[in-house]
């Protein structure tokens, strides 16, 4: 269909509305028809061009309606119809109504279509049409404005206040019969109004050009209803009865602010409500409800906060808002306050806390953003308003709720903007110093500051406090694990080691500023002054909580100190350290002075005080300082005894007296009345661990004392008559550490009390001895050698170890000790190996062994023969028999016949004569294969213990150092030594299966040889050169007889007495003479002739008893032929001698001659007379000796065998560190020593030529690339190497000093001698083997500290403990000792590491297992009397 055919279709519509005749009906419908088909352009034409026809049909059907109404007909198309043409009107005719035409005709139907009453799509309709018409019409009248006024019904929001009025009426119809569309059902007044508030700032959002007009109209008519205060103020009301008080209904400062958030998107909008002082507070009045808003209105509330942050604080702000945006921004923050002052319905409070937390969160993010961009006076604004926030929330009146979960977020808010801004301004410090201290009535506030004074404190720590990195090259430690050995990370700890602090999370708005020196320090200072007060808070848990800030300060800064490395604290360009002290010490004093309940914060303060105070620094403390620190310790015990305040004195002070402060010894005695109330065992409640730890090192090192300062006089109570002297403390020091040994639960405590024991003995020795004093010291330390605790007994036995080195002096003192501690270790070993035979355990397996170690240190000490004493010899040797035993061993007795009829069976048989008893030995074999079986107590750890003793006895009881030198303790001679190449093969052969022999032909300077005897047994090599001595020609001496001179004559035969007759009257027995020549008397002649005088005595002869017998008759003729036949034969051998002489001629030369010397042909000639005339090779020793195979294998055997020592060797680093030297590198670099590090060393050993030194070296090289010198020490069990860094030359064109690193970094123990004003740090020199550490440090008053570290798998050991002072003549002694337990137990306690008479004693083992050969005693016997080589080159009897 055309276009024009459409319009003439359209037009024909129109017919019956041009039509006057027709009626209203069609005419009505026939132009609604029209208009709903008609375009824009169509209806503009045509409403112009009829407007007067179109008036009259719509007004005329409108009466029409009214009066269906009356009559109660009412249609919603109907309606709907005439308000779409009321529309068009308005539309199409709006020139015409601006010059008022119809104006009040339409104002009249707008009023009736308002009405409350009508549904509410008609009201819609309605007052979009008012809109619209009011528009159209430009300047309203009156009566036009309060319709508009009063198109929205405000009235339902008056319940929500009381007594409130409102100056507009909202429209009502008079009647029912003027409703034009009456709603159905009750309505919702509220919403209803709020939606028609929401289509007119719709309708105004979309009228930018014309939005000043409908402004003003909603400021008069509406705004002056929600924000009557604000249009007073700005003259818009006069009446102050009338609006809502003192808030706008939240419904509709919704709906405005989501509106308010499109119109702040256009200008032309925003220079409306911009360029007016009244638009501007009403604006601001806005956004000051938004703020107040119940918090049901969450979603309003941020959405307004959002619309206006968007209008003050946007990168371009308005040029109309702009000029005045210091008090707008100011208004603006101000206004958030109330959101957090707001009351929280029940309900609703995490709804409200997620609130406060998102604005909190944009002031935060608006104070970043902008901060570099913000005037002075308005990030002045915003640091106030914040904590005026913080201080109304918090200060204990506001929303608890809120208070509870804001706090930290506040805190944190206002806390970071002060040290974002690093003001200067003491009026902003002031302020914030003020209101933080004054909400320390609960702990929150203190927790903020202290996370924010601790993140500033590691800011200072890591910008003033330089650490150098130290590079750490993993090191496998051998014969341990890989990755997961937790070794590899473990550091040596002392006492006084506290975990190393770890950085507090960094907060990156904090850290990430762009911070100076001081900057730093000055914000620093002003945070950390918040707790300026701190002693003022009246909560003792608050203020404890306070002072826990300061110290946590105090430790991070107190770490670092210790940490710089010296060369940064001369460097002049590197920040100045802070004065601790002086920043602390006011705050730390006054917490000390409070008295009643605050114990918490002054056991805290104390704490601090003696950190900073007793600590090794280059840093003096003032004397009138220390003054004041020493009042306060003694005010502290006297007031605090047995408290958290003691306690915390006694852990942070230890080293009081150790470090040598000047004046520190006035409160010895306070000190040592403290401790022995903490360590009394019926203290209640009893102290913690640390706190009896540290007491009993305190207590340590005053051990000194009393020699040290003898005369100097113990200070007691003001107004006390006390003479005591320092003297005086060492009785009660022997109580309280005997006390504490025999009453403190904890077996650590118990070493330490044993080991500071033992310190008193060297020290009481040394001086001036007190018997008793030494005597009970001993006894108690004897009493724990057989403690259940194994590391307690263990400490005790090798304190009396240690106590040998000063035997001579024990001995002097009262050698009846001695003996007493002897015979109670053997008895403990009786006892105790008793007890193993019913119930078998480990750890008493391992005391009995440390009992027969801790003998053989005090026998092989005695400078006398211990075995003069038989009694301790059978004590002692008894001791070792139940060792290898496990009982005693008893021989049968043998009667003097028996063992005739033995030896006459040994001379008339081979086979072996038969034993006295079948179940018990009699003889060295028996008892020989008893140690071979496994003894009673079943413990090979007992029996090696008792063997290590025995042997050690046997081979250097009064034979140590042998005269070659105390480095040599097995013999240097080999098989191979003065033989030429071939010219003797060793021979080689088992004892026992328990000790290697061989025997050697050694050709002699005179063409004889000699026989080489090498033994090798647990213990080491022996060797000794035997020879055939006939004559004593080769010593020199003249022989008693010899061919040259005649012989001396036989001395004369003694003449023999003749016997005494017995005189004596008949019938009387015979009466003995006594005296001399009784033994001549014939006792047996005249006891017969007194017998003869008894009939029944005398034989049937009766021939007197002393008379000779007569032989028989027959016999008698026999005997006499005999005679005569035997005189015949002599007669004849007479006749033919005499003859013979006659035949043959005497001659005058000798016809006999003594024949040469052999020359031996056997290639053992000499070994074979040795062993057969020392009785080995007898056919009784056929079981005990063996020969052994001897190949390569055998001989590589050997060599190892020797390499094995029969002593303990250790090697221990011993390193200088001089003043101002803290790095690896320059301490490695020391090639001098200072006159008592000199004297330090000369004490710890002797020197030794490494060149030509035959014993232990410990790696050094005797090629002297690590010196030619070096310190030594050994006795009959250990060797020891000292690596004594400046003995070893320096490599300069080396910075690492590998060749020293080499061995010292390779020691488990170093001894380090600092002369450093700071302490040694364990990890200076790097690596993974170094497990424990003495260090020494000498002092002002001629004493040495010292300080023990340890890896946490190493045993407490001793005699020194950390923190102990020694005096110059002990020192070196009691480092060295220290020293070696310290290896030990570090070995000890190493997995696979065995002693080294176990480790020869299997590798013996080995050899026998190996290649001993059982062949027949016949091959034995042919081997040895073999003649020369085999053709082959080889001795005969296969080379062995």
């Amino acid at each position: 269909m055309s276009a024009q055919k459409a319009d003439d279709k359209l037009k024909k519509k129109l017919k019956n509305f041009f039509d006057k005749n027709a009626s209203l009906k069609k005419r009505w419908t026939s132009l609604i028809s029209y208009v709903e088909r008609a375009t824009a352009d169509e209806l503009n034409k045509f409403f112009n061009e009829n407007f007067y026809m179109i008036y009259g049909v719509f007004l005329d059907t409108f009466s029409a309606y009214e009066a269906n109404c009356k009559k109660s007909k009412h249609s919603t198309r109907e309606i709907e119809d005439i308000l779409m043409i009321l529309k068009n009107v308005l539309i199409h005719l709006a020139e015409l109504i601006r010059r008022k035409w119809q104006t009040r005709s339409i104002a009249t139907i707008l009023l009736k279509v308002l009405c409350k009453e009508n549904k509410m799509s008609v009201r819609v309709l309605g007052f979009e049409l008012l809109l619209m018409f009011l528009e159209a019409v430009g300047v309203p009248e009156p009566s036009q404005v309060e319709l508009f006024a009063s198109a929205i019904d405000l009235s339902p929001f008056q319940t929500a206040y009381s007594q409130i009025t409102l100056r507009n009426q909202p429209v009502s119809a008079p009647d029912k019969q003027s409703v034009l569309l009456p709603s159905s059902g009750s309505q919702n007044g509220e919403q209803q109004a709020v939606q028609l508030f929401d289509i007119l700032l719709e309708y105004v959002s979309q009228k930018p050009s014309n939005f000043e007009f409908w402004f003003d109209l909603i400021k008069e008519q509406y705004f002056t209803a929600f924000y009557p205060e604000v249009c007073k103020s700005i003259g818009l009301l006069k009446d102050d009865n009338t609006g809502f008080k003192p808030y706008c209904p939240h419904q509709l400062q919704a709906v405005l602010i989501s509106k308010l958030k499109v119109w702040m998107k256009n200008d032309q909008i925003v220079s409306v409500l911009w360029s007016k002082e009244d638009n501007v507070q009403i604006m601001l009045e806005i956004y000051r409800q938004s703020c107040r808003l119940s918090i049901q209105c969450d979603e309003t509330i941020k959405e307004g906060i959002d619309v206006f942050k968007s209008l003050f604080w946007s990168s371009s702000v308005h040029a109309d808002i702009k000029e005045r945006i210091i008090e707008y921004r100011k208004f603006f923050m101000q206004q958030l306050k109330t959101v957090f002052t707001s009351s929280t319905p029940q309900g609703l409070e995490d709804t409200h806390i997620a609130v406060c937390k998102g604005v909190l969160e944009l002031i935060k993010q608006l104070f970043l953003d902008l901060y570099e961009n913000l005037a002075d006076e308005t990030r002045d604004n915003i640091m106030y308003t914040v904590l005026s926030t913080t201080t109304s929330l918090l200060d204990g009146t506001g929303n608890k709720v809120l208070a509870d979960n804001l706090a930290s977020l506040v805190l944190d808010a206002v806390l970071f903007m002060w040290i974002r801004t690093k003001t200067r301004k003491e009026e902003l410090w002031d302020a914030l110093q003020e209101g933080i201290f004054g909400l320390f009535h609960f702990m929150e506030p203190i927790t903020q500051c202290k996370l924010k004074i601790i993140q500033l404190t590691w800011i200072i720590r890591q910008m003033m406090y330089p650490v150098k990195q130290k590079k750490k090259k993993p090191v496998k430690r051998e014969g341990q694990a890989g990755k997961g050995d937790p070794s590899k990370t473990a550091i040596s700890l002392s006492p006084d080691s506290v975990s190393q602090l770890q950085p507090c999370p960094a907060d990156p708005k904090i850290s990430g500023l762009n911070w100076t020196v001081d900057d730093l320090v000055f914000v620093w200072t002003k945070v950390l002054h918040i707790f300026g007060k701190v002693n003022t808070i009246k909560d003792p848990k608050i203020h404890a909580k306070g002072i826990g800030v300061l110290t946590d300060v105090i430790a991070i800064l107190l770490q670092a100190e210790n940490a710089i490395p010296y060369e940064m604290t001369q460097d002049t360009s590197l920040p100045e350290q802070l004065p601790l002290i002086d920043i602390f010490g006011t705050w730390l004093f006054e917490a000390c002075g409070i008295s009643g309940s605050y114990i918490q914060g002054k056991a805290a303060a104390l704490g601090a005080l003696c950190s900073l105070v007793v600590r090794h620094s280059p840093n003096r403390i003032p004397l009138h300082l220390l003054t004041r620190f020493y009042e306060v310790i003694h005010k502290s015990f006297k007031e605090h005894s047995n408290s958290i305040v003691s306690y915390s004195i006694l852990t942070k002070s230890n080293n009081i007296f150790s470090l040598a402060l000047p004046g520190a010894s006035v409160l010895a005695p306070h000190y040592l009345a403290e401790i022995k109330i903490v360590l009394d065992n019926a203290a209640k409640p009893a102290p913690p661990k640390d706190v009896r730890t540290k007491s009993i090192l305190i207590a340590a090192s005053l051990l000194c004392y009393p020699q040290h300062f003898s005369s100097l006089p113990v200070p007691g109570e003001p107004g006390s008559s006390s003479n005591m002297r320092f003297s005086g403390l060492k009785a009660e020091l022997k109580n309280l550490f005997i006390d504490t040994a025999n009453n403190d639960p904890l077996p650590e405590h118990k070493i330490m009390c044993i080991w500071a024991l033992c310190n008193m003995v060297f020290e009481d020795l040394l001086h001036d001895p007190s018997k008793s004093l030494v005597t009970d010291i001993i006894k108690v330390i004897m009493s724990f050698c057989t403690s259940s605790a194994a590391g307690v007994a263990r400490a005790a036995l090798d304190s009396l170890s240690t106590i040998t080195l000063r035997f001579e002096d024990l001995r002097l003192l009262d050698a009846s000790l001695i003996v007493h501690i002897i015979d109670s270790m053997c008895g403990n070993i009786k006892n105790s190996i008793e007890t193993i035979k019913v119930n078998p355990s480990k750890d008493l397996e391992e005391q009995i062994a440390a009992h027969f170690y801790c003998l053989l240190d005090f026998l092989m000490a005695s400078t006398v023969y211990p075995f003069d004493d038989t009694k301790m010899a059978s004590t002692v040797f008894g001791a070792i028999e139940l060792g290898l035993l496990g009982q005693k061993l008893k021989l049968e007795p043998v009667s003097l016949a028996k063992i005739k009829e033995e030896k006459k069976m040994k001379r008339m048989s081979v086979r072996d004569p038969p034993t006295a008893s079948n179940d018990r030995p009699t003889n060295l074999n028996e008892l020989l294969d008893n140690l071979r079986v496994r003894p009673l107590h079943n413990s090979d750890v007992v029996k090696e213990a008792a063997n290590i003793l025995l042997v050690q006895l046997c081979n250097f009881l009064q034979n140590f150092p042998c005269k070659s030198g105390i480095e040599i303790l097995s013999s240097l001679v080999q098989e191979n030594d003065d033989v030429e190449e071939d010219e003797s093969v060793p021979l080689y052969y088992i004892y026992n299966d328990f000790a290697l022999f061989s025997l050697v032909e050694i050709p002699l300077e005179d063409g004889d040889s000699m026989a080489r005897v090498i033994m090798r047994d647990a213990t080491g090599k022996y060797a000794w050169d035997a020879r055939i001595n006939y004559d004593h020609l080769n010593n020199g001496i003249e022989p008693p007889c010899s061919l040259l001179k005649p012989a001396l004559p036989p001395p004369p035969f003694p003449e023999l007495d003749e016997a005494v007759a017995i005189e004596r009257d008949e019938g009387a027995p015979p009466q003995f003479l006594e005296g001399k020549g009784d033994e001549n008397q014939d006792q047996l002649e005249a006891l017969m002739m007194y017998l003869s005088e008894f009939d029944d005595c005398l034989p049937e002869s009766k021939r007197m008893l002393n008379s000779p017998a007569t032989p028989r008759r027959s016999f008698a003729s026999d005997l006499e032929q005999a005679h005569l036949g035997i005189q015949q034969q002599y007669e004849d051998e007479v006749r033919m001698v005499e003859a013979m002489q006659e035949e043959r001629p005497s001659s005058t030369r000798w016809t006999v001659t003594p024949p040469d010397p052999p020359e031996p042909n056997g290639a053992h000639h000499y070994s074979r007379l040795f062993l057969n005339h020392f009785g080995y090779l007898t056919f009784d020793n056929k079981s005990s000796f063996h020969m052994v195979e001897n190949t390569q294998r055998f001989q590589r055997s050997v060599v190892q065998l020797d390499k094995t020592s029969g002593r303990e060797m250790l090697k221990i680093g011993v390193i200088f560190v001089t003043q101002g030297q803290d790095d690896q590198k320059v301490i490695l670099r020391n090639d001098q020593k200072s006159p008592l590090y000199a004297e330090f060393v000369r004490g710890i050993g002797w020197p030794i030529d490494i060149a030509s030194h035959r014993g232990y070296l410990g790696g050094l090289d005797p090629h002297l690339t690590t010196g030619t010198t070096a310190p030594y020490y050994a006795n009959a069990i250990m060797e020891v190497v000292f690596h004594e860094i400046t003995s070893m030359p320096t490599n300069p064109s080396d910075p690492q000093q590998i060749h020293k690193k080499r061995h010292v970094g390779n020691d488990i123990v170093h001894i380090i001698y600092s002369e450093h004003s700071s302490d040694y740090d364990p990890t200076t020199i790097t690596s993974q083997f170094n497990d424990a550490h003495i260090i020494v440090y000498p002092l002002p008053n001629g004493l040495y500290r010292i300080q023990i570290y340890r890896k946490e798998n190493v045993p407490l050991f001793g005699p020194l403990l950390h923190g102990m002072c020694v005096n110059k003549k002990l020192l070196p002694i009691l480092v060295r000792q220290t020293a070696i337990n310290a290896n030990r137990y570090v070995r000890y306690n190493t997995g696979g590491y065995s002693r080294p008479f176990p480790t020869r004693r299997r590798a013996l083992d080995e050899i026998v297992e190996r290649f001993k050969e059982v062949r027949p005693y016949e091959d034995l016997i042919g081997q040895l009397i073999a003649v020369g080589r085999s053709e082959g080159g080889e001795e005969d009897g296969g080379g062995h």
